[in-house]
């Protein structure tokens, strides 16, 4: 056989031997760049450069299931709205649901959590709660600035109760155990994951009926961002999220955040 055939011949056995290896080879999945805010504790917070909270902890078991890599860091909340409106980010959360930003944004069909503002108060209180009047002559302790309901909202304008505002949740929780005020009003989650930290949660009594109906708050999809494969990765976490729902993983996690330690 002439040289030139055999160089021909040696070089097809080489791309044959090749170029399957660059066929078979998966690309590498680009991890989704997700953000969040930097302080709604306990749902979410940054603590010397590492997220943690009850949101970050369904976030990781929703994408481990998924088996999707995916990065979180925390901004401020008006910049991470910007960023997820123009696909700088993929991803967002913990978020609301407003018409503006489902104009730029997909919301997953089941959310992380819902809140809701809860009434507190100590164990040794006699006092009832099942209507706005009931607070009627009541001191009631809340975050300065918070509006709870429109029927709230009014009876405290006409001074129907007495408010004593409060700068911090743990400040609210003393001044209910004090029996400087006669209920304490925040979210209820937040108070809860308070009253562990502090070690008094069996000291509290939660009124069983809410200021408001439960508010959802989303993981969302930018609708800018260049996702591959993005209408299949949206329908993965959907099913998978609403296992998480209902195998009760959701509450597992919320409730190692909020419930005071068994005793062994």
């Amino acid at each position: 056989m002439p040289t030139q055939n055999k160089s021909r011949l040696t070089f097809i056995i080489l791309l044959s031997l090749i170029f399957p290896f660059f066929t078979v080879a998966a690309p590498v999945e680009k991890a989704l760049r997700i953000v969040t805010l930097q302080d709604f504790k306990p749902f979410i917070w940054c603590d010397e450069q590492q997220v943690k909270g009850i949101d970050i902890d369904i976030i990781t078991e929703l994408f481990h299931r998924i088996e999707s890599p995916f990065t979180i860091e925390c901004m401020p909340w008006k910049r991470a709205l910007t960023y997820l409106r123009n696909g700088t980010v993929d991803a967002l959360f913990s978020a609301y649901k407003t018409t503006e930003r489902e104009a730029f944004a997909t919301y997953l069909d089941y959310p992380l959590h819902t809140s809701v503002f809860s009434i507190f108060t100590h164990k040794g209180n006699i006092n009832s709660y099942s209507q706005t009047s009931d607070l009627y002559d009541k001191r009631i302790g809340i975050s300065s600035g918070y509006s709870v309901n429109p029927e709230f909202d009014q009876a405290k304008a006409e001074q129907r109760f007495a408010i004593s505002e409060i700068k911090s949740t743990e400040s609210g929780i003393r001044m209910l155990l004090m029996d400087r005020i006669d209920f304490y009003i925040n979210g209820k989650t937040v108070v809860l994951n308070k009253a562990k930290e502090m070690g008094v949660a069996n000291q509290l009594y939660d009124m069983s009926r809410p200021m408001h109906e439960p508010k959802p708050a989303y993981l969302i999809i930018s609708k800018a961002a260049k996702i591959h494969n993005k209408e299949q990765l949206i329908n993965k976490l959907n099913r998978s999220l609403e296992q998480m729902w209902q195998d009760g993983t959701i509450e597992t996690i919320i409730n190692r955040y909020t419930q005071p330690s068994q005793l062994q």
